[in-house]
C-alpha cells in the first residue's frame, strides 16, 4: 500500500519577488504555505507573531532602502520539518488534521471544494485489527496511521 508523500522539490517552488508587478497570486501562495507550515508545526504564539511581522516588513519596509530579508519563503531547515508534519502522525493532531484535509480536498478537486455543514473525520480503516481477521489477511503492509476521510454529515 502506497501513501502519498510530499517531496523536497514540491516544497522548494518560490514565487520570487512579492513587490514585483503580477506577483500577487504567488505571494498569496507562498504566505498560504507559510501559514500551513507555522500551523502544522505548532509555531508558539510569539514565534508567529514574529515572523508574520517580518513578512510584513518584506512587504512593506519601514525604512527606506531596507533589504528584504525574504521571510516568506521557507528554509530548508522549515521545508524539512514541515514535510516531516506532513509525511508523520499528522493524524494525531486534531485541531490541524481537518483543516489540512479540507485544504488538500480543496486542492485536488477540480471545480474547488465547498462544505455547507460541519465536516468529521471518519476511519477509513478500523483502528485495531486482530492478526487473524479479514482485514489482517487484506493487507500485506502494517497500517500504522488510521487514514482520515473528510465526511459532511447527512
Amino acid at each position: 500500500m502506497e501513501r502519498l508523500r510530499l517531496d523536497q522539490d514540491q516544497m522548494t517552488r518560490s514565487r520570487g519577488n512579492c513587490s514585483a508587478p503580477g506577483a500577487g497570486g504567488g505571494c498569496l501562495v507562498d504566505l498560504e504555505r507559510l501559514t500551513y507550515f507555522l500551523f502544522v508545526d505548532r509555531a508558539a504564539l510569539n514565534g508567529r507573531t514574529l515572523r508574520f511581522a517580518k513578512v510584513m516588513d518584506d512587504l512593506d519596509p519601514r525604512t527606506v532602502g531596507a533589504n528584504p530579508s525574504n521571510q516568506l519563503q521557507l528554509s530548508n531547515a522549515e521545508k524539512a520539518l514541515f514535510l516531516d508534519g506532513l509525511n508523520g502522525q499528522l493524524y494525531r493532531k486534531t485541531r490541524v488534521c481537518k483543516p489540512v484535509l479540507q485544504r488538500l480536498d480543496e486542492a485536488l478537486s477540480t471545480g474547488g471544494a465547498a462544505y455547507d455543514n460541519l465536516v468529521s473525520i471518519e476511519h477509513v480503516l478500523p483502528q485495531t485489527v486482530d492478526a487473524d481477521s479479514e482485514w489482517a489477511s487484506c493487507f500485506r503492509v502494517k497500517v500504522t496511521e488510521p487514514i482520515g476521510l473528510i465526511r459532511s454529515p447527512t
